[in-house]
């Protein structure tokens, strides 16, 4: 089995999904076909592939703040 991290186009949230064909985005619904989608990381490690989510999600928080400057 192949753990996914995709990213939905519609709602832009990610999601990890072992899907061959069909997405269905958990937090909104939108349904696109696999083919359609790029695909951020793959692993046959679940762990691996969470992890690799987890720190996207941590980076994508950090990068938000990179023009604010505190004293």
């Amino acid at each position: 089995m192949i753990y996914k991290i995709v990213r939905c186009p519609h709602c832009k949230k990610m999601v990890m999904t072992t899907s061959e064909k069909i997405f269905k985005c958990m937090f909104c619904g939108h349904i696109k076909k696999m083919e359609n989608l790029n695909v951020e990381y793959s692993s046959m490690d679940p762990t691996l592939a969470r992890n690799f989510m987890k720190s996207r999600k941590r980076d994508i928080h950090f990068e938000k703040f990179d023009d604010v400057w505190i004293n």
